[in-house]
């Protein structure tokens, strides 16, 4: 019975986690931003659609409370992600390469807090401590995210503009 309050008790900080800087990536002005500004805005309706909430609401409803759960909310975060990339036709190589490298990163440390709690049970500061990493993981992801495919884009409008000339 302790167990599971405690598990519950984890589990819904993991869900509760708010994060800041997720804002869009802005428009520029002018008619020779036209292919930059079109890319952009279909990343920004990305963005949109991968708010934490919804994708934390979701693999909540799908990942069983055991052991695994945070593990399992690490995979289930990361197929999100991609489902969600490929949909709005963002999934390339360099953009990939950046999301892989987090979901390894929030892998070992789900499995890091996992292997504490079933070690020494259940401390707050292990989770507090995985929160902070897990927030600072999932900023930096969303950081690196929008700064490569503002290159992408930029470089993409480049190559269209040089065309044109």
């Amino acid at each position: 019975m302790m167990k599971r309050f405690l598990m519950i008790l984890v589990m819904v900080s993991w869900c509760s986690v708010g994060y800041a800087g997720k804002g869009h990536v802005g428009l520029r002005s002018g008619e020779e931003n036209k292919t930059f500004n079109e890319l952009i805005t279909n990343f920004n309706k990305y963005l949109d659609a991968s708010s934490f909430e919804s994708i934390d609401d979701y693999c909540d409803s799908i990942t069983p409370m055991n052991l695994r759960y945070f593990i399992e909310m690490a995979n289930c975060w990361y197929e999100e992600e991609i489902r969600l990339l490929k949909q709005y036709d963002l999934w390339y190589e360099n953009l990939n390469d950046i999301l892989h490298t987090t979901y390894k990163r929030l892998f070992n440390a789900s499995r890091e807090l996992q292997t504490l709690i079933a070690r020494r049970g259940f401390r707050q500061k292990d989770v507090d401590s995985f929160e902070e990493a897990r927030k600072n993981l999932m900023l930096s992801w969303y950081k690196r995210s929008k700064d490569e495919y503002k290159k992408f884009s930029t470089n993409l409008n480049n190559m269209v503009n040089s065309g044109k000339e």
